[in-house]
């Protein structure tokens, strides 16, 4: 079964995803540490192709990266379709086992129609404000420039909703015990 939750950033998709791939015993695929470990494998292409200096101390600066591809959508197209090229040679290796795959880009992913069951996990602008700044370090500006990229997501493509705004763990494990039946 493959499982797959989406949410914008902050909404606590990463922590549902967690969660439930616990209590099922699946194999939990976070494709925001996927896309880490593709920049530090291939930085240099990548720095190629965004056709800047992004490389700081041998690795990807994350936050000159963001600033670039926060400015020029096509540049920004570029870069995802490089990275979930390599997603989905990952992905591959997990073709015929229960996963669960945490990522905020599923619904414009081929993968999201190859999916059992779609979770998406929303909250409020503002808790998710207040999350992501403390979690990454930045500042609201930031915030404000990368949400304004995030995708509008359609509640009806997805088989459950999860409100996060003030704990998930009930409608979880609603969830978890209809897939377990």
């Amino acid at each position: 079964m493959k499982i797959g939750i989406s949410g914008k950033s902050g909404s606590g998709k990463s922590s549902v995803a967690r969660y439930i791939s616990e209590q099922l015993g699946y194999v939990l695929i976070d494709l925001d540490v996927v896309s880490k470990e593709i920049r530090s494998k291939f930085k240099e292409e990548i720095q190629e192709l965004i056709k800047s200096d992004i490389i700081t101390d041998d690795k990807i600066d994350s936050k000159k990266l963001g600033k670039i591809l926060f400015e020029d959508k096509s540049l920004m197209d570029k870069y995802n379709l490089f990275v979930y090229s390599k997603q989905l040679d990952i992905l591959k290796e997990y073709e015929n086992k229960n996963i669960v795959i945490d990522s905020m880009f599923l619904p414009i992913m081929d993968i999201f129609n190859e999916l059992d069951i779609k979770i998406y996990v929303k909250c409020d602008d503002k808790i998710r404000l207040e999350r992501v700044m403390k979690r990454d370090n930045i500042s609201k500006e930031y915030f404000l420039a990368r949400d304004k990229n995030s995708l509008n997501y359609n509640e009806d493509d997805f088989d459950f909703i999860i409100n996060n705004e003030n704990g998930f763990l009930l409608e979880a494990n609603k969830i978890i015990d209809k897939i377990k039946k």
